[in-house]
């Protein structure tokens, strides 16, 4: 399965540069990256997760989160108790009737119920939404050394 992505160029350098330099930028990155993932994708695909028929969608709301990692921000599906229900709604299902019609597991074409459909509709927003916390993350750990 092809992960969606959005590539920031040169920002795998500016991480390694900032994490030899200071180390309050280095503890600050992770919380920077893990608000962005929260913000712009998991709150909107709880949201859409709750508004699918049945049980299914509210199940699945507490298998999607923001994980904390020091170079991307990330969205995580599963990893709990309810991972099953949250993967059932972002993929469907060809076997259970509680989740809709299974649309596959590739990024091409119109796969995903929830958290894809997110991401593509907010990826210029997550763009710039991440560069700004990437600024101010960087400008506020320079500022206060």
């Amino acid at each position: 399965m092809t992960a969606p992505v959005v590539r920031i160029e040169g920002l795998r350098d500016l991480t390694r540069d900032l994490s030899k330099a200071d180390g309050k930028v280095s503890k600050a990155m992770p919380e920077a990256n893990q608000r962005v993932a929260h913000d712009l994708v998991v709150k909107p695909a709880r949201s859409k997760a709750s508004c699918q028929p049945g049980a299914s969608g509210k199940l699945a709301q507490s298998g999607i989160r923001a994980a904390r990692r020091a170079r991307a921000a990330v969205v995580v599906i599963g990893g709990t108790k309810s991972s099953e229900w949250a993967l059932g709604a972002e993929f469907g299902s060809k076997r259970y009737r509680q989740f809709q019609p299974f649309r596959g597991n590739q990024w091409e074409g119109l796969p995903g119920y929830v958290v894809q459909p997110t991401i593509r509709e907010n990826k210029p927003r997550i763009e710039a939404e991440y560069l700004d916390t990437v600024y101010d993350t960087v400008r506020k750990a320079a500022f206060y050394q």
